[in-house]
């Protein structure tokens, strides 16, 4: 196959969602049925059934977008399932100070009602080290899921990004912080990178996608996950009337008093910022090698 990918691999919590919709419409893009197809964390993967699964096969010419955040920090187990599959992908890395990107996954996993409402961050930081030493098993913790407790290692991104850069040709990086505050600009940064007309962008209204809340009422929250989750096809092609019906219900299931949880101690920081050291300082040079671009992240640069 011939067909052409554009893949925006991570990290989590880094405005990844808000991109993919962007681009989704673009007329030179075909986008997957499902923003996160997370294929490629699949035992066995061939380039056939990933198309045949995301994509429609009579764009054959289109440029394939797909979103699955979790590609970087599965580093390990995604690449060479992709180098096997794929003719040399481009990437996209949205990076985020990893201690402001774990406390937006923390407060993501409370909304979803992954994590209990009453538990805080800096429990939650105390029993992801303890596992990631071994001192604990995932039996001796509130979660029935280890993502939960392997989320710091999805900050770790000089491992991640060393490995990926090894293996293709085409990465794009992006700083999240700069994301937000030049849109556009970062945008045709993309569409250069993807090679697409940025003509598409000119007029165009960016907006937020998928931000966090934390619902007043439990019950009718899992209702409507269950219906975003299984409209999700419908609610891609139709980005405004999706924007429209979260605002109505935000309106009226968002719990705006509860904050319980999200406050960082200075030991907790402190433990944070010396496990993400060598990491922020890589990122650092490899932005300045790439993009010719200073980062500042708010968590390490602030004293």
């Amino acid at each position: 196959m011939n067909n052409r990918y554009l893949i925006i691999g991570g990290t989590e919590k880094s405005a990844t969602t808000s991109l993919y919709e962007y681009f989704s419409k673009h007329p030179e893009i075909i986008s997957s049925r499902k923003k996160e197809t997370d294929y490629f964390r699949e035992k066995n993967v061939s380039e056939k059934i990933y198309n045949q699964l995301y994509f429609d096969e009579n764009s054959c010419n289109k440029l394939r977008l797909e979103a699955s955040p979790s590609y970087l920090g599965l580093y390990e187990d995604v690449i060479p399932k992709v180098k096997s599959t794929l003719n040399n992908p481009k990437w996209v890395f949205m990076l985020r100070d990893p201690i402001d990107r774990l406390l937006s996954s923390f407060k993501f996993h409370k909304s979803k009602l992954y994590i209990d409402k009453d538990m805080d961050i800096n429990t939650y930081v105390k029993f992801c080290f303890e596992y990631e030493l071994g001192n604990i098993s995932l039996e001796e913790t509130p979660f029935d899921n280890q993502w939960f407790l392997n989320v710091l290692k999805a900050g770790k991104y000089k491992e991640c990004l060393e490995c990926y850069f090894e293996n293709f040709n085409h990465i794009c990086l992006i700083d999240f912080t700069d994301f937000k505050d030049n849109t556009r600009r970062n945008v045709m940064r993309v569409s250069e990178f993807s090679e697409i007309s940025p003509d598409y962008f000119d007029k165009y209204q960016f907006f937020t996608a998928n931000q966090t809340f934390l619902p007043a009422n439990r019950v009718v929250h899992r209702f409507s996950m269950f219906v975003n989750n299984s409209s999700e096809f419908f609610f891609r092609r139709n980005p405004r009337l999706k924007r429209f019906i979260v605002k109505l219900y935000r309106s009226i299931n968002e719990d705006v008093r509860n904050s319980v949880g999200d406050k960082i101690t200075a030991d907790t920081l402190k433990s944070l910022q010396n496990y993400y050291k060598e990491d922020y300082k890589y990122v650092k040079e490899i932005f300045k090698k790439y993009n010719n671009q200073d980062v500042y992240w708010r968590k390490f640069d602030e004293k």
